[in-house]
């Protein structure tokens, strides 16, 4: 062991005040050094220790951290993934929605479309009432044939009828003639350009002028009711009545004369249901409360507006007396050729609407095909009736009856 004087010498103890002898400490320094060195590796142990425990806790918590934030990052996705798909499914709907909406408006919009639809609904009745019209002025005709007029109960004579017409015919459609002759006292005919000449002069009757009904489409309430006399005197003007039928003597005679009558009243009924079905068409029909002229000449004046060749009259409408059946037929024809902005309206429209176009076209020549059918059946009915009395004319020659 080794052993090391302090400050280079002994130290001497000077209690007794003289250095007769030296004492000299040693220290076991290799002793303190191990407890040093002991000392100092268990705090370093603890240190070390608490380190890693702060350390390991430190890891613990950023693990623990991660996972809550990987926790919040899974939940955060997942909720916008929710989010996005009901957005996508929303989108979806939206557009569905949308494809619908334009399905819709592709079916039932656009300029012509839509005047079409209104055209129908508002002219639906307009046939149906012209077909009525026509087949009360063939009751009337056939029932004036035995001396049957409205307004009167009792029968009537062949000389009655003349005068009952001759009344009506002073009263609405005398012309300059009939005044002249001493017939009426003033001209009553409406200065019509079917009824005037070129000297402004009122020289042709409504009631004796076939022209209003096959160059017109439109008649006024005058033109109507002269129509109606028109029918009379076309097609029965010698009405015998029924006072000339009692007066038939002979009774072998009498039950030849009804049956010849009823005979010529049959045949007559054919040309009777043509005429009135003509007149019919170009009558303005009105119905109690007159929904339905009302409903028609509106969208009539509304279309003829776009459509060339109307003219609005001093009343401010294209058609002041209301709308017939023929003239709302000619109209619905007429309103893709002859409307000047229909042109304008299918180009900017696209496909669509052009296809819509042509679907109405064919739909409504589809109906016009139909009323062709129907005037080829009067056809057929005319040249039945013209036949059967060539053949009766016939077998009457050869049986020799008169």
């Amino acid at each position: 062991m080794k052993k090391i004087l302090l400050c280079g010498f002994s130290l001497g103890v000077l209690l007794s005040g003289t250095p007769s002898r030296a004492e000299v400490y040693e220290f076991n320094i290799t002793e303190a050094q191990n407890n040093i060195n002991s000392v100092t590796k268990e705090t370093a142990q603890k240190t070390q220790d608490a380190i890693t425990t702060a350390a390991n806790n430190i890891i613990a918590a950023l693990e623990d951290v991660s996972k809550q934030n990987t926790a919040n990052m899974t939940g955060a996705t997942n909720a916008e993934a929710n989010m996005r798909d009901v957005q996508d499914q929303r989108m979806v709907t939206n557009e569905i929605q949308k494809e619908k909406l334009a399905a819709i408006n592709a079916t039932t919009s656009g300029a012509s479309i839509c005047n079409q639809i209104t055209g129908a609904a508002a002219t639906q009745h307009l046939e149906a009432l012209a077909q009525v019209w026509g087949t009360n002025a063939v009751q009337s005709v056939l029932a004036m044939n035995q001396g049957s007029i409205p307004g009167i109960t009792t029968p009537v004579t062949s000389a009655q009828i003349r005068t009952l017409y001759k009344t009506s015919h002073c009263t609405s459609n005398a012309t300059a003639e009939d005044v002249a002759l001493k017939r009426c006292s003033s001209v009553t005919q409406p200065q019509t350009q079917s009824a005037t000449d070129s000297n402004s002069q009122r020289t042709a009757s409504d009631d004796q002028n076939a022209s209003l009904f096959l160059n017109q489409e439109v008649l006024s309430d005058t033109q109507s009711k002269a129509m109606e006399r028109y029918l009379l005197l076309a097609l029965d003007g010698h009405a015998p009545g029924q006072a000339t039928l009692a007066n038939v003597n002979s009774s072998g005679d009498r039950e030849k004369t009804l049956y010849e009558l009823d005979v010529l009243r049959a045949l007559r009924s054919i040309p009777a249901s043509i005429l009135g079905s003509l007149m019919s068409q170009v009558n303005v029909i009105k119905t109690t409360g007159g929904e339905t002229q009302t409903l028609a000449t509106s969208w009539a004046n509304a279309t003829a507006g776009q459509v060339a060749g109307y003219q609005t009259g001093s009343s401010g409408s294209v058609f002041p007396d209301g709308i017939s059946e023929l003239a709302a037929d000619k109209l619905k024809s007429s309103y893709w050729y002859y409307n000047l902005n229909y042109a304008t309206y299918a180009s900017s429209e696209g496909q669509a609407q052009a296809a819509k176009d042509l679907n109405e076209m064919v739909a409504w020549n589809t109906v016009l095909s139909y009323k062709k059918y129907r005037q080829l059946r009067d056809i057929n009915a005319t040249l039945a009736a013209m036949l059967s009395m060539m053949v009766d004319e016939r077998q009457d020659k050869l049986l020799g009856n008169n």
